[in-house]
């Protein structure tokens, strides 16, 4: 299954992918983006660590809208974060 793949963090970073062909190949890619963000971010001399959260929304073959694609990356992404912190959850 070739498809859409949307990504949605809060606050502000949206990230879209076509032709993702599974939801293996979507939840490794959240992963690689998780590890290059654990990196310590050093910023005016003070190394701060960064956990990231994320829902992935997987659109359908046809017919998805781009309300329901961020409603579900949106719904994905709180339940990541009741799930606690560095972690991802899939819809679709």
């Amino acid at each position: 299954m070739t498809g859409t793949l949307l990504f949605k963090y809060l606050p502000v970073f949206v990230v879209l992918l076509l032709d993702i062909s599974s939801a293996n190949e979507a939840v490794k890619m959240a992963e690689g983006i998780q590890k290059t963000m654990e990196k310590p971010w050093n910023i005016y001399g003070k190394s701060l660590q960064v956990t990231t959260s994320m829902g992935i929304a997987m659109a359908p073959s046809e017919g998805a809208s781009t309300f329901s694609m961020l409603k579900n990356a949106d719904i994905a992404l709180y339940e990541a974060k009741e799930d606690g912190r560095n972690s991802i959850k899939l819809r679709g």
